[in-house]
Formats: structure tokens, sequence, C-alpha cells
């Protein structure tokens, strides 16, 4: 059972997958989006089912509350969740990685493992020891090697006060110049986000005795240093906006620390050295509309900026936040004069460097990108894009 919200979002998602040339590389190629979507709830129980503990079969499904996501991308710069699900990813941050590759219908990028993490990213894993241990390790790791600014923010539970005993937490010990340990969020004043899903979403989750612990592994020359030039004061800012956390330390300096692990470097470090940055999928061609976009600036990129040089010339623009509104059922329509009208989009063979949707045939020297009024009862439409030859 899925909220509607999250069935709409989910929805969305599959479609500019799809229109984005994300399903082309999908085996078995996708059938329709039902299929997908019984296939990615499937996928949720089975993750979750292997696990007999329910600490770790409970934290599938705990979501961490919208208003922190919010602050870490709004002071922290967060562009990033490295480990998350398409049935609970943060709208508000642009990309996501999942752990399962069949979740790529649906716009994410997979296996966070594989690649390094760079950039400003959050990362709240489920619960099972091992994978807190090495999604810790592995942040560790990217910011020894990293040649960028790199900063994870782990939320991370505390099953004890002090968090004296869990292997994640001694390895941050381990290297106090990569992890600085930010703040908790007392048991008493955690509240996880509802969950959008499960089977039966009127039964809420069991009451947890534990905390969070927000810790930032970065490299302290580049991640803490952009941070700190980004607002001195972001520390003192993401205090007001997470209220419920009690924060150690209210500023941090720029004084020089190595970055490197030291002569103690574990093993595998030589491996990792040659994984690729995690720098989000993007289609391939030169007719994607998200090939045109640059997802390594997302600070510093302006979409429409970029789909209107790479659009013809003849296409006029009438309304400006169409992207906020506008939706694609996928559905088609032929009027008597022959006309198809679909999907909400409507593309000339024309303008094939600027798809949105597959184009379809017409038979008019002039063209009109419509979106369906957001309502059930009404069938209006406005022309969002005119094309004239």
């Amino acid at each position: 059972m899925l909220t509607p919200e999250r069935l709409n979002i989910l929805r969305k998602a599959f479609d500019r997958a799809k229109c984005s040339g994300l399903h082309d590389h999908v085996q078995p190629p996708p059938i329709s989006f039902a299929s997908e979507l019984g296939g990615l709830i499937a996928r949720k129980d089975t993750s979750a089912s292997k696990h007999t503990n329910k600490k770790i079969k409970d934290s599938f499904a705990r979501i961490l509350p919208s208003h922190i996501t919010a602050a870490f991308q709004k002071w922290a710069l967060v562009t990033k969740e490295n480990m998350a699900s398409p049935l609970d990813h943060d709208l508000k941050i642009p990309h996501y990685w999942s752990e399962h590759p069949r979740d790529k219908v649906f716009g994410a990028n997979t296996n966070a493992f594989s690649s390094r993490f760079s950039g400003f990213s959050i990362c709240h894993p489920n619960y099972h020891e091992k994978t807190m241990l090495l999604a810790t390790r592995h942040a560790i790791y990217s910011v020894a090697v990293s040649t960028e600014e790199t900063a994870t923010i782990t939320l991370l539970p505390s099953w004890n006060k002090d968090m004296t005993t869990n292997p994640y937490a001694l390895l941050c010990r381990k290297y106090p110049h990569i992890c600085k340990f930010l703040g908790t969020i007392p048991s008493d004043q955690l509240q996880y986000a509802k969950v959008p899903f499960g089977n039966n979403l009127q039964i809420p989750l069991s009451k947890h005795s534990w905390g969070l612990q927000i810790i930032a592994i970065w490299n302290t020359k580049k991640g803490r240093v952009c941070l700190n030039a980004h607002n001195k004061d972001w520390l003192k800012e993401l205090a007001k906006e997470i209220p419920e956390a009690t924060w150690e330390i209210q500023k941090i300096h720029n004084h020089p620390y190595q970055t490197a692990l030291g002569s103690g470097q574990h093993s595998g470090l030589n491996k990792f050295n040659k994984l690729p940055n995690d720098h989000p999928q993007a289609p391939e061609g030169p007719d994607k509309t998200s090939a045109l976009i640059s997802t390594d600036q997302p600070h510093n990129c302006n979409i429409n900026e970029a789909l209107q040089n790479s659009s013809s010339q003849n296409l006029t623009r009438n309304v400006k936040d169409w992207r906020d509104w506008t939706y694609t059922d996928g559905s088609l329509q032929k009027n008597e004069e022959g006309q198809d009208t679909g999907s909400g989009r409507c593309i000339p063979p024309s303008l094939e460097r600027f798809p949105l949707c597959k184009p379809k045939r017409h038979g008019y020297n002039q063209h009109y990108l419509t979106g369906r009024a957001s309502s059930y009862s009404s069938c209006s439409h406005t022309r969002l894009l005119t094309y004239s030859h």
C-alpha cells in the first residue's frame, strides 16, 4: 500500500526516467508502470525480510524528517542521498542511490558502494551493523582519495549514550581529522517521518529507544573550507532549523589538518582508489534533455538557460514555470482531424535536439506543448510551448 502522494511521485519519476532514456538500458525492458511498481514494493519487502532482528527490519522504514534533510541541503550544500529507495527518498535532494539496480527505472542511481562518495551528501543507511560500518568506511576512504570537495553528513543510531562500543563509531574516532561529531538527536526528541508505504499504513512503527548521531566525514582542506566559505555560521543555522538536536560545536575553523589516513591505512585502500566518483547517471546521446544539464554543479546550473540554448529558435515558451505543474499520464488521444494529443506533451520530429518525450507524427505546421490542468474533473489545457515552421 502507498500513500497517494508517494504514488504520484513514483508515477512522475517513472515517466521522467523513461523520457530521458534511462529505460533504454534496463534488462529486461520495463513493460509498464504498474509492473515496475509491484517489483519495487516486492524488492523492498524482500530486503527487509532477510533480517530477523526487528531493529534492522524496521529501519528500512525509518525515514528522516523532511526538515532535517532540507536544513542540510540549505546549509551543508547537500545534493545527494547516498542510501535511499524510490519509495522513501527526499524529493528536495536531486540525486539518490539505491541498492537495487532495477530502481533505475524510477531515476535512481544504483549501488553507492560502486563509486566514491564525492561532493556533499547525506547518508542514513539501514541499521544493520555491517551496512553502517561499510558506509562509514566508504565515506572515510572517499575523503582520503578525493581530489574535490567532499563531505558526507552521516546519521547513525547511538545504541548507547556515549556510542563507545559501536564499530562505526570506533572507526570515526580513529580518524578525528576526517570525522567530526557534530551533535546528537536524543531518542525522546527524534521523530521519524511518516512511512509512505507498507502493508498497513495505519499501524505505526514500534517506539525507538535510541538517538541519532550526526557525523561529518570530510576532507578538511576542501569540504570543510567550502562549507565555511558558503556561510561561516552554517552550524548555527543548522542548530536553528534542527532544534531537537544537541550540538557539540557551533563553529568549525579552517585550521589545516591532514586528510590522508596515515601509516595505518587499510589494505583495501589501493583497490578503492580505482573507483570512479559518484557522478549521477546521465542518458546517452546528444538528444536527451537531461544530458544538456550539468549534474555536477547543481547550485550553479541554470536549467532554463541550458534548455533554451539547445532548442530550436522556432520554439516559443508561453509559461515560464511549466515544470512545477505539468504532468504526463501516458495517455494518447486522436481527434477527428487526425492530430495526436498524448502524455501532455506534443513535440514535432524537427525538434530532435529538444525531446521531452518520443516524437509523434503530426499533420500541422504549428504544434503545441500542452499541460493538462491539475484537476481530475477538468479537461482544460494550457499552451506551454508554441512551435511554428
